[in-house]
């Protein structure tokens, strides 16, 4: 600190002295010129217009140490009260500068940038790259939009049109089932079509379309004929060819109830397996054991297979036959050998959509 006030004391002498010889032949400042002085030039001296370059040099540095020892004087406090080294100590402390930098103090250098009213650039690199991202996402996510919303469409109306063409081939099949079995009345055909429209316009039905075919006695063959036509038809509109999807109930094994039952539940998963339609013929074959497992391929909620056609072949002894007794006979054959409360239940299963045949001249 004593080091650094003699050195400005002595630049002050140095230039006091080169004031005074470029002064000599100065005239003296008058009083109108003093009065017109203000504070800030008071303080420094201020001398006019007739000051000569010394003294002009002369009243700058005096100013700049004034300030920059005032200065110095409050950062010096305030690391005596802190506790830190003061600005003149860690000015000490710090590495000697090059010859072409000075030394400056805070006030000069906020001074300085005060001045030059500097302010950092805005960075409009990075708000520009920003705005081209978000431009960029905002297209990249319409694109998507509109491509995915085009593919369900696509894929919507390609569901749409399998079903009418699935309708339509079946249409055409019952049409030409008319042409074979003319003999059949118009109430048997809507509930063939009416059956089959549930699963031919859901892609994905709750319940398999079971139809009961109800045979009077002597109507065998045409029966027969029929089931045969029918399912061909069918697997048809899948553009499937198997021809392996009737199943006799009279050659099942009879040698105990459960073992007919389990040989009629592997013949039902081999047909479907292979098959868009099961026939079961002759029913009224089945024990009541095994006839409940119809129960199960004909549930609405829990069948193992739901997209098929399920068409069961109840024969009956009596040749003039009406859908109201239908319930009567199904009713005679289980009773006594199934629970009461299971045959409703199970009568609704098999035999909610009936289709009585008429018997065909040149069936044979």
């Amino acid at each position: 600190m004593d080091k650094k006030i003699l050195k400005r004391r002595t630049i002050r002498s140095e230039a006091a002295s080169d004031s005074s010889d470029e002064d000599k032949g100065n005239k003296p400042v008058t009083r109108s010129q003093d009065s017109k002085k203000t504070p800030s030039q008071k303080k420094r001296g201020y001398k006019g217009k007739h000051q000569s370059p010394a003294e002009k040099k002369s009243e700058d540095l005096e100013f700049y140490e004034t300030h920059s020892e005032e200065e110095d004087e409050v950062d010096s406090s305030k690391g005596e009260r802190s506790g830190s080294p003061s600005a003149t100590e860690s000015l000490r402390g710090t590495p000697e500068l090059s010859p072409g930098k000075k030394v400056k103090s805070k006030h000069s250098a906020r001074l300085r940038d005060v001045v030059d009213n500097r302010q950092p650039p805005a960075d409009t690199h990075k708000s520009g790259n920003g705005c081209i991202y978000f431009i960029i996402m905002f297209i990249a996510v319409a694109v998507a939009v509109a491509f995915f919303s085009q593919l369900i469409h696509t894929g919507h109306q390609t569901d749409l049109q399998q079903k009418m063409d699935n309708i339509s081939v079946f249409k055409t099949k019952v049409e030409e089932m008319k042409k074979i079995f003319p003999s059949q009345i118009d109430k048997f055909w809507k509930t063939i079509s009416s059956s089959m429209k549930r699963i031919l316009s859901q892609p994905d039905p709750a319940s398999p379309a079971v139809i009961l075919l109800w045979v009077p006695k002597g109507f065998s063959v045409t029966a027969s004929k029929f089931v045969k036509y029918f399912g061909k038809s069918v697997n048809s509109v899948y553009n499937i060819h198997s021809s392996n999807f009737i199943i006799d109930a009279r050659e099942l094994d009879k040698s105990s109830p459960a073992q007919e039952k389990l040989d009629l539940d592997q013949n039902l998963q081999q047909v479907l397996s292979q098959s868009r339609v099961v026939v079961v013929n002759h029913i009224e074959e089945i024990t009541p054991l095994a006839v409940l497992l119809l129960h199960a391929y004909c549930d609405g909620d829990n069948a193992p297979y739901k997209n098929v056609s399920i068409l069961l072949v109840l024969h009956s002894p009596d040749t003039d036959l009406s859908s109201k007794d239908v319930d009567r006979q199904l009713q005679q054959i289980w009773s006594g050998k199934i629970d009461k409360d299971e045959i409703p239940a199970l009568i609704s299963r098999v035999a909610n959509n009936v289709a009585i045949i008429k018997n065909e001249r040149d069936a044979n």
